[in-house]
């Protein structure tokens, strides 16, 4: 589906990597997870900052340098990121882990499956991370798991994160270790779920920026079994394993200078595939960038192409700050010229906005989820792009708006 099978077939498995994992933390006596914690093992080290109990109703926090997994999230996070064992192999299975300890063990990646909703621009959240991507970590952050209420209940918003998504109800089936799996194929495995949280952020910005899977996700969980979980926090920490492996592979932010996350970032975005509108009644139209972002992830592009693309993302600001003209980028690092052509693909619209809600207080507000109904609008923006053959040669790097 994203092509990381492929990138392990031909042997990139995220060695050399770091992955910091903000979360419950990691049960390391896992075998799938390495079996240990410290140096040599791959969970390499880490910090606990509230102790055992379900801080805040247990009392003070009892920080400690254990960062042991009692609850099971953070463990299953990382599994996704970095598992490995005869059923189950993570996106890059040969990173290294921190859990919670980051600021000062030279992580490359950052992952917090926080998935709340907090989504001003500059929140102390988005704050943060701009901050990291600027030192050259790159940081991926859940982006909620509430699409039933609709638009804008939106998440993090940093610049530079990357906000990846794709969502279901939080669910949980434990298995010990010596269950018999029976599979059932997924008829429809790249539709978003219903729950997958919509953008954009409070402040209209275009958010999220990719999409991952996140329903019915196989990982590990405490005491040595295996759990399936659904939601944002498992599509997070796959995009974190992506770019542990274009990291691994390529090298991170102390081979390529801080720059190296905003980077790696606009690769990541750029790779996606446009993902089909979630339901029956949608056949035929792509899912809105409102819910999506850019669409599924692919790691194989992440890796592997040639182009590389400088943007901002294509905001019209529809207000008295409309701005007209927007452009990207466009560098070629292959050895030969390179022909681009340009074409507008038309997502499914939806009209979010109910002037008078039929409710108790009959007020204008955003509808949920199953006001809007199943069925998209078609809409397609009246824009221009570059026409004709756009050539760029190589090593060069040319603009187009």
């Amino acid at each position: 589906m994203t092509g990381v099978d492929k990138l392990h077939a031909a042997g990139i498995t995220g060695k050399g990597a770091v992955v910091a994992v903000i979360d419950t933390g990691i049960y390391y006596p896992h075998p799938d997870i390495g079996g240990g914690f410290g140096p040599g093992f791959k969970v390499s080290g880490g910090y606990d900052y509230v102790g055992d109990g379900l801080w805040p109703d247990s009392g003070d926090k009892e920080p400690d340098d254990d960062p042991l997994d009692t609850r099971g999230h953070g463990t299953h996070v990382a599994g996704i990121i970095a598992g490995k064992g005869p059923w189950f192999t993570g996106v890059a299975p040969d990173a290294t882990l921190l859990s919670y300890k980051v600021f000062s063990n030279a992580a490359d990646v950052i992952t917090a499956s926080i998935g709340g909703p907090s989504g001003w621009s500059h929140n102390a959240w988005a704050t943060v991370a701009d901050r990291l991507v600027d030192a050259g970590v790159v940081v991926t952050i859940s982006a909620g798991n509430n699409g039933d209420l609709g638009p804008f209940f939106a998440s993090s918003a940093a610049e530079s994160i990357v906000d990846a998504i794709k969502a279901g109800t939080f669910t949980t089936a434990t298995f010990p270790e010596d269950t018999e799996f029976v599979g059932v194929p997924n008829t429809h495995p790249s539709w978003p779920s219903v729950f997958t949280s919509f953008g954009g952020t409070y402040d209209l910005g275009l958010k999220p920026d990719i999409a991952a899977p996140g329903t019915n996700i196989f990982s590990l969980y405490p005491g040595n079994a295996y759990a399936v979980m659904s939601g944002t926090s498992m599509a997070c920490p796959y995009v974190a394993g992506v770019a542990a492996l274009y990291i691994g592979y390529h090298g991170g932010r102390a081979v390529h200078g801080p720059g190296f996350a905003k980077q790696l970032s606009a690769r990541i975005l750029s790779s996606g595939d446009a993902v089909p509108w979630g339901s029956e009644t949608g056949s035929g139209t792509f899912a809105s960038a409102a819910q999506v972002g850019n669409g599924l992830v692919n790691a194989t592009k992440v890796l592997n192409y040639n182009t590389e693309l400088s943007f901002s993302k294509f905001a019209l600001n529809d207000t008295h700050y409309f701005s007209r003209y927007h452009g990207v980028e466009i560098t070629n690092n292959a050895a030969e010229s390179v022909i681009y052509t340009f074409e507008i693909k038309p997502a499914g619209a939806f009209e979010a906005y109910w002037s008078k809600a039929a409710d108790a207080y009959m007020a204008p507000r955003m509808k949920y989820q199953f006001e809007m109904g199943n069925k998209p609008l078609q809409i397609t923006p009246n824009v221009k792009l570059p026409s004709g053959k756009f050539e760029v040669k190589p090593g060069e790097t040319k603009k187009a708006e």
